[in-house]
C-alpha cells in the first residue's frame, strides 16, 4: 500500500551494516603495524576517516529512526481522525474516481471501503441530481473549491439520500491539480426539521388564518350589535324626546287652564327645564353618537329656543356664544344643560327690565387640567347686592347650586358692570 493510502513505509535500518563496518575498521586498525612503513601512515589516515565517516553515518541513521517513528505516529493520528470523523471523507483523483474512504462514507453509500476505491463518484449521484453535479466537477479539476452543494445520493439498494457536498483540489509542488478531497455530510435529518418547521409553519399559518377569520366574523358581529345598540339607544333618546314633549304640551295646558299668574309663571319655567332636557336628547338622537353630546352645539341651540320664548326680551337682547368643542356623557350632559338653561333664563327675566338692550355673553372653554369652564355673563342691571345666590328661595339657583355639586364643580359670581356667572367642572 503506497504511502498516501497506507502505512508510512519503513526506512532500511543500516545499524547492522554500520556495525559490521565499524568492525572490519577495527580489524584493520589492528593490521595497520603489519603494513609497509611507506604504507602504514596512509592507510592510518584513511582509516580515521572512514571511521569517523560510520560515526556520522551511525548518527544520521539514529535520527532518521527517529522521524520515522514520529512519522508514523503522525500518520497513524491522521489515519484515526480520519477514518472515524463523523462526516464522510473521499480521496478521489482529478477525474473523480475514488482512491479512499472513510467508514462515515462507506456507510453513506451502503459499500465497504474496500470496495469503493476505483469506483467513480458520480456513479453515487442520483441520476436526476447529476446535472447539476457534473459542473461542480468540472470547476474542482480546474482548481475552484466547492461549498455547500447539496444533491441526492443513491446509495446501493438503498432509498435516496440528500447530502451536502464540500471539496478542495489537492495539487503539487508545482500548484497542478493531482486530485480532489471530498467531504460528504448526510443533511436528511436537517432537511426531515427543516420540513417539520415548514408544516408547522403552514398549520400556524392555517391557524392564524381561521383566527382571522373567526376575529373578522365576531368583529363583524360586534359592529353589528354595536349598530344595533346605536339604534336602540337613538330610539330610546327619540322616545325620552317625545315624552318629555308631551309632558311639556300638559304643562302648557296646564298654564292656559290657571288665572294665577303666578302658577302659571312657575309651570312655565317647569316646562323650559323640561325643553332642555329634551334638547340634549334630541341632540343625542341626531348626532350619531352613544350616549355622548357635544356642549356648544347644546348652548347655541338651548340658547336660541330660550330666545324665543322670551320674545319681549329676544327684540332687545342679543347673545354672543364663544364656546370651544367640549364632548359630555350623558351624565354630565343633563345636569350641565340645566344650569345653562337656568342662568340664560335669569338673565332673559330679570337683567333687562322694561325692554332694555343688552348683550348675553356665553364662554366655553376646556384647560388642559381637564376641566371644563363655563361662563355667562350679562351687562344688566345686575344681582341685587347683599344677596347670597347660594341660599335664596328661587327654585332655579337652587337647583344650579345642587347641580353643580351633582357635577362634582364649583359655581362663582362676579356683580361687575353686571351679572356674570362661572362654572367650572372635571371632564
Amino acid at each position: 500500500m503506497t504511502a498516501e493510502h497506507g502505512a508510512v513505509p519503513s526506512p532500511h535500518n543500516l545499524a547492522s551494516d554500520i556495525d559490521r563496518l565499524t568492525q572490519y575498521v577495527n580489524s584493520l586498525e589492528q593490521r595497520l603495524p603489519l603494513l609497509p612503513h611507506p604504507y602504514c601512515s596512509a592507510m592510518v589516515e584513511a582509516v580515521e576517516e572512514l571511521s569517523g565517516a560510520l560515526e556520522a553515518m551511525r548518527a544520521a541513521n539514529e535520527r532518521l529512526v527517529a522521524s520515522h517513528q514520529v512519522t508514523a505516529s503522525e500518520w497513524q493520528r491522521y489515519r484515526e481522525l480520519f477514518d472515524l470523523a463523523p462526516d464522510g471523507y473521499l480521496v478521489t483523483d482529478i477525474d473523480g474516481v475514488i482512491q479512499e474512504a472513510n467508514r462515515a462514507a462507506s456507510t453513506l453509500l451502503k459499500v465497504s471501503q474496500r470496495h469503493l476505491v476505483g469506483k467513480p463518484i458520480v456513479k453515487f449521484i442520483a441520476a436526476d441530481s447529476r446535472p447539476a453535479f457534473l459542473p461542480h466537477l468540472a470547476r474542482l479539476q480546474r482548481g475552484e473549491e466547492l461549498r455547500q452543494c447539496e444533491v441526492r445520493l443513491q446509495p446501493r439498494s438503498e432509498p435516496f439520500l440528500p447530502v451536502a457536498f464540500s471539496a478542495v483540489p489537492a495539487r503539487d509542488v508545482q500548484e497542478q491539480v493531482i486530485g480532489l478531497r471530498w467531504l460528504v455530510r448526510d443533511v436528511s435529518e436537517r432537511q426531515r426539521r427543516e420540513e417539520a418547521l415548514s408544516r408547522a409553519d403552514d398549520a400556524l399559518e392555517q391557524r392564524v388564518q381561521e383566527r382571522t377569520m373567526e376575529l373578522a366574523r365576531a368583529n363583524a358581529a360586534l359592529r353589528a350589535a354595536l349598530h344595533e345598540k346605536e339604534l336602540l339607544l337613538k330610539e330610546v333618546h327619540h322616545r325620552i324626546k317625545n315624552n318629555l314633549q308631551v309632558v311639556s304640551s300638559l304643562l302648557d295646558l296646564q298654564a292656559d287652564a290657571s288665572d294665577d299668574p303666578r302658577i302659571r309663571t312657575l309651570l312655565e319655567d317647569s316646562q323650559h327645564r323640561i325643553h332642555a332636557i329634551a334638547l340634549i336628547h334630541e341632540t343625542l338622537y341626531q348626532s350619531g353618537e352613544a350616549g355622548r353630546v357635544e356642549l356648544s352645539s347644546l348652548i347655541r341651540l338651548l340658547a336660541e329656543r330660550l330666545l324665543s320664548a322670551y320674545v319681549s326680551a329676544a327684540k332687545a337682547v342679543r347673545l354672543q356664544v364663544d364656546a370651544e368643542e367640549v364632548w359630555l356623557d350623558l351624565q354630565r350632559g343633563v345636569p350641565c344643560g340645566l344650569i345653562l338653561n337656568e342662568l340664560l333664563s335669569n338673565c332673559l327675566k330679570h337683567a333687562f327690565p322694561s325692554g332694555h338692550a343688552g348683550l348675553i355673553h356665553v364662554r366655553l372653554h376646556r384647560e388642559a387640567t381637564q376641566h371644563v369652564y363655563l361662563n355667562i355673563c350679562d351687562n344688566g342691571v345686575g344681582f341685587p347686592a347683599g344677596v347670597d345666590f347660594r341660599h335664596v328661595n328661587s327654585l332655579g339657583l337652587q337647583l344650579v347650586c345642587m347641580l353643580t355639586e351633582q357635577l362634582g364643580g364649583e359655581i362663582e359670581l362676579e356683580r361687575h358692570n353686571g351679572t356674570a356667572f362661572t362654572l367650572s367642572f372635571p371632564l
